[in-house]
């Protein structure tokens, strides 16, 4: 079977799934970094697929295509100032992604994310064509409310006007579909795969008061609780040390005020955003994983963490984290940071909980959302996709 992904991709992320100068291409391209994107890509792969990618790149000005084996990426120019993408609600952007599709001959496309990629992807009257919801547009509008965030949700709901196959990464997910978006046709739940960082390049040394969160600056994620959670620890005498990574999540961004207000400069890091192998460096000493957000729709970095063996502290009510921690971490109300704080001194100050929690975290991770498991649902779908409905190249 041929799968076109049409959706945010890092070249860098599939780097080594090129071939001679592609290969080294990709490596110094960055682009518009989507972990499922490439991760399912990699799945497919080991199940026997054949995959192009189709996707968008801000460093690019003409269309890009890198190959390997049984691999091909198409890149588009994507504009580098949000306000031009969203007035026009992505208008180039669509375009440059569906002159792509008609230069791919996949039996099926599979856009993920409902927005520029499925709206492209939809544009597509001869293939079958599956949509993978990734978020909640309403829900994210409402922490994040802004002009462009608007736009995507207006985005979101054209293309549910024209979706007749919709998969969902949570139960969580469809349930918000179903509400909010007045959804009534079938919604498949398939989830994200484990994202695999790399192994740290040296060998990990626990720090057992070391605290990571991977995660933005945003409302959303909460994470100025996890910084207040990290002085009342201080206070209480532990020496908790706390690093952030993630956009808005810089030693010169707002959020870093809220470290310096609590004289916590010299035990809160903030990373920023760090390519896949420094993340994992970083990761590598954490002796829990903090992460407060208010809402996810998967949770990526827990599952990350989870499948590093890490224990994780994260929110009772956070949309589909309880479903996807399992009994793989400590759920709390995120909204208190006393409570966070709470449930980190217990994994700090007991080892053997802390660990025997990481290894049931690994287990959920691993056995639940493994690339191969995922892949082999996502195939199903295609499959019963062509069977219904033929397929024609336009190459």
């Amino acid at each position: 079977m041929r799968v076109a992904l049409v959706g945010p991709a890092s070249p860098q992320d599939v780097a080594d799934l090129f071939t001679g100068t592609d290969r080294t291409r990709a490596a110094e391209l960055f682009g518009y970094r989507g972990i499922p994107t490439t991760e399912l890509a990699r799945g497919l792969l080991q199940g026997g697929a054949e995959v192009e990618i189709v996707t968008v790149a801000p460093e690019v000005s003409e269309t890009v295509e890198l190959t390997g084996p049984c691999f091909r990426m198409l890149l588009a120019p994507q504009r580098t100032r949000a306000r031009h993408r969203a007035l026009d609600l992505f208008r180039a952007e669509r375009l440059g992604l569906r002159a792509l599709l008609r230069q791919t001959c996949a039996s099926v496309v599979h856009a993920l994310w409902t927005y520029e990629f499925a709206w492209a992807a939809l544009s597509e009257p001869d293939r079958p064509v599956l949509v993978t919801a990734h978020d909640a547009p309403l829900t994210v509008l409402a922490h994040t409310r802004d002009a462009y965030r608007a736009a995507r949700t207006l985005m979101a709901y054209v293309v549910r006007k024209h979706l007749t196959n919709l998969t969902v990464v949570s139960p969580y997910l469809a349930s918000r579909w179903r509400r909010e978006m007045l959804y009534r046709s079938t919604i498949a739940i398939v989830p994200n795969s484990v994202p695999r960082l790399p192994p740290p390049t040296r060998s990990p040394r626990t720090d057992e008061t070391r605290i990571v969160d991977v995660a933005d600056g945003s409302r959303r994620k909460n994470v100025d609780a996890l910084i207040r959670a990290v002085a009342m620890l201080r206070r209480s005498g532990r020496d908790a040390h706390l690093d952030l990574v993630g956009p808005g999540l810089g030693q010169d961004d707002p959020i870093a005020d809220a470290a310096r207000a609590l004289r916590l400069n010299e035990s809160v890091r903030f990373h920023g955003v760090l390519d896949r192998q420094a993340t994992a460096d970083v990761m590598g000493s954490a002796a829990v994983f903090a992460h407060p957000s208010l809402e996810e729709s998967f949770g990526l970095s827990v599952v990350e963490a989870m499948a590093a063996g890490i224990p994780v502290v994260a929110g009772s009510r956070s949309g589909a984290i309880p479903w996807v921690v399992g009994s793989g971490g400590l759920l709390v109300n995120v909204d208190q940071p006393a409570a966070i704080a709470s449930a980190i001194a217990s994994l700090i100050d007991d080892r053997e909980a802390a660990r025997s929690l990481g290894c049931r975290g690994r287990r959920e991770a691993t056995t639940r959302f493994s690339s191969f498991a995922v892949a082999e649902m996502y195939l199903a779908q295609y499959e019963s996709l062509t069977k219904t409905r033929g397929s024609a190249c336009q190459v």
